[in-house]
Formats: structure tokens, sequence, C-alpha cells
């Protein structure tokens, strides 16, 4: 499991990912947000997902799965 903490919250940034590093979930689920999950978009080398102003975003990887 990756848990990703961001420093600030309070705006809106896009977190992307390396496709080799970090294989991309199906969801992200976000602890303290203006929602429960954030929306996950994947490309062929990158995948990317919102900031919502949670504490933490937490995620499986694919690999352990």
């Amino acid at each position: 499991e990756w848990v990703l903490q961001t420093f600030p919250r309070d705006r809106a940034f896009t977190v992307e990912l390396s496709v080799r590093r970090f294989p991309p979930p199906t969801l992200v689920l976000s602890t303290g947000g203006a929602a429960p999950t954030a929306a996950v978009s994947a490309g062929k080398a990158r995948w990317t997902f919102s900031l919502n102003g949670a504490r933490e975003y937490r995620w499986n990887d694919k690999k352990e799965q």
C-alpha cells in the first residue's frame, strides 16, 4: 500500500506518477478531503489524480493485489 501526505492542503494540485514505478490503481482513497476518493486518469507513461484537500491519499500497488 502507498500513502501520500501533501502540504499545503488548501490548493488544487495534481499528482503525476510514473506507471513503471507506481502501477496505476483503480481507486485512490482520500482521508479528510472534499470527497472520499480521487479519480485516477491513467496514460501510457504516467498516471494522475487531483488533490481534494485530504490529509492523506492511499492506494494499493497492483503487484500486491
